[in-house]
């Protein structure tokens, strides 16, 4: 061994010591005696890494291996330093050029994982992470950051796996404990995700995201008071995490404290004013508690791609209109979002008309027949995965048309109905309806991708006590695969299935005419019913969507709807017991008071 290679080892005792001064100097003093010492370059060039004196760390190393391209060490700690300064793709270059000369380090195989994946190459990084375990099983930080890149790509329970080789190797590792409470979130297990929080938070009772995780894990378990205590202390921890109030403000208005939630938006969005989600929510949370006006202004962030919602698939290049006079201009009103939207919002259109000129709609295809006859329309449009033809100098969605007539509790315009079914449809169908009996049209599924349609769907069989009251006929307008429940409904009672002839809204609409009333969950049905003034009884999860507001049992759009909601969230049990008792009062006053 060299004297220059003593000196080396001792400046590396020293840099281990923590006596970087001395490390530095002696680092320094080699230089001198022998200027090509690449060895003394890469040893300096690590302590001033250890420094975060990036440039010159980075100068030395390569200077370094400019004298000597085969030292893996200063390779690898290049591609650190790389790393460091975001420049990801160069950083993988030398730890391949490291690992060509040392294949078998695990370290450089992990740190080429990690550069991997901040280039959005999780698949990549994860193979980089298996082979540093594979070189050393010991290696908890590969098993943690191989967890990460499973978790990056929905892996769950692969990346459970990973952590659980972490954690194996070292138990107390909030982070990781973090993590794996992710992955088990991202499975919908929320019960060991709150287990897995819960460790890392106890590990690291100063972390903020720890219990920012838990609520959101907690809110998924219902265990919403749990959720709000997580998050306060959250925000206690770390007074401007917006997420947080965000989060605290979604599970307020989960369980129906409004003015709460509202107030925890207001803290986000001062915190975080450019927050669109919050924004978002907090026009949610005006709705729900009836403040209309307000709400409805923020209702266009719903189109911001934070906020991730589906809209309008295409691009028009023509002026949005802010509903000023457009005489003489022709002016698309677009649907969007679901067919209870388009069938709520269509109201509207008589007051467009009253703008200006013409008015071209563009709707879904299965309420064409129901619609394309409406007056004040101009002009009909089928909607298509192409953008429309027709020529339009404005254009407007119709979910923009409350803010536009600054709509509020007492503006809503109500007049109905505005929509009818086609009289020769009607006709019929009115011969198949047994004049003796009281006709219920029942509906108990959603659209199975509306993202809350687990809570707000219930058991087609819940309906059977109805079908059993003396005189009601039940006719299920069921559509789609949520129709098969039938099945189990039928063997409890008579039910009437005529889906196979409604083929679209107007037939639908036929039924409808037909019956007595309607009692649905939240769906299309709903608002068909009530724009066409018939009985409806609407059944309401606990917490319900905007547009049935709280703690009222009619609805302001519509004068024929009766709510029912949940107090409860889950609990359909009290909604159909109160359902029952109503249509036995009902059948009741039908036979003259008789007992059923």
């Amino acid at each position: 061994m060299t004297v220059a290679d003593e000196s080396i080892l001792q400046a590396m005792d020293y840099y281990r010591q923590g006596q970087l001064e001395k490390a530095v100097r002696v680092c320094d003093n080699v230089l001198e005696r022998e200027p090509g010492s690449a060895p003394a370059m890469v040893a300096k060039g690590c302590i001033l890494q250890s420094r975060h004196l990036w440039d010159e760390a980075e100068r030395l190393h390569r200077k370094a291996l400019s004298i000597r391209p085969d030292l893996a060490e200063a390779h690898q700690n290049l591609g650190l330093i790389l790393a460091e300064k975001g420049r990801y793709t160069e950083a993988v270059v030398h730890y391949r050029r490291a690992l060509k000369i040392l294949p078998d380090c695990a370290e450089t195989w992990n740190d080429l994982g990690v550069s991997l994946r901040a280039m959005g190459q999780s698949q990549e990084a994860a193979l980089a992470y298996r082979k540093a375990v594979s070189l050393q099983p010991d290696f908890e930080l590969a098993w943690f950051h191989l967890g990460n890149a499973l978790r990056d790509m929905q892996r769950w329970d692969e990346a459970i796996d990973a952590y659980h080789n972490a954690l194996v190797r070292r138990p107390h590792y909030p982070s990781c404990w973090n993590n794996l409470g992710l992955a088990y979130k991202g499975l919908g297990q929320s019960e060991e995700a709150i287990r897995a929080f819960e460790k890392a938070s106890e590990m690291a009772p100063d972390n903020a995201e720890y219990f920012n995780n838990m609520g959101l894990s907690l809110e998924a378990a219902w265990r919403s008071e749990e959720a709000i205590l997580a998050y306060r202390r959250a925000i206690e921890r770390k007074p401007d995490f917006a997420e947080a109030y965000r989060n605290l403000g979604d599970t307020l208005k989960q369980i129906g404290r409004c003015e709460e939630a509202i107030r925890c938006y207001r803290k986000a969005l001062q915190i975080r004013p450019e927050y669109a989600s919050t924004w978002w929510n907090l026009s949610m949370a005006l709705l729900l508690s009836g403040r209309l006006a307000e709400g409805f202004t923020l209702y266009h962030y719903r189109r911001h791609p934070e906020v991730g919602i589906f809209t309008y698939p295409h691009t028009l290049n023509v002026p949005r209109w802010d509903g000023a006079k457009f005489t003489g201009k022709r002016l698309l009103v677009y649907c969007e979002q679901g067919f209870g939207d388009c069938i709520q919002f269509l109201r509207y259109l008589p007051m467009v008309k009253r703008r200006g000129g013409t008015v071209i709609l563009e709707a879904p295809t299965a309420l064409a027949r129901l619609v394309r006859n409406v007056s004040d329309i101009d002009e009909f449009l089928c909607s298509s995965q192409n953008p429309p033809r027709t020529a339009f100098d404005l254009c407007v969605s119709i979910m923009d048309l409350p803010a536009i007539f600054h709509t509020s509790l007492s503006t809503i315009p109500d007049i109905v109905p505005y929509l009818r079914a086609p009289t020769e449809a009607i006709e019929a169908w009115r011969g198949r309806f047994d004049k003796d009996r009281y006709h219920i049209g029942i509906v108990w599924a959603g659209n199975p991708k509306h993202g809350n349609d687990a809570n707000r769907s219930c058991r087609a069989e819940w309906f059977a006590p109805l079908g059993r009251i003396d005189g009601v006929q039940l006719h299920s307008l069921q559509k789609g695969p949520a129709a098969e429940p039938i099945l189990a409904l039928a063997q409890y009672t008579s039910v009437i299935d005529p889906a196979n002839h409604l083929t679209d809204f107007a037939d639908t609409a036929a039924v409808i005419a037909c019956l007595d009333l309607v009692i649905t969950v939240d769906t299309a049905v709903a608002h068909l019913a009530g724009a066409m003034d018939k009985p409806v009884w609407l059944l309401l999860p606990f917490p319900p969507d905007w547009r049935w507001m709280l703690d009222r049992s009619d609805s302001p759009w519509y004068p024929a709807m009766r709510l029912f909601r949940q107090t409860k969230r889950g609990d359909w049990k009290e909604v159909f017991t109160a359902v029952e008792l109503e249509i036995r009062r009902i059948s009741q006053m039908r036979t003259g008071g008789k007992k059923t």
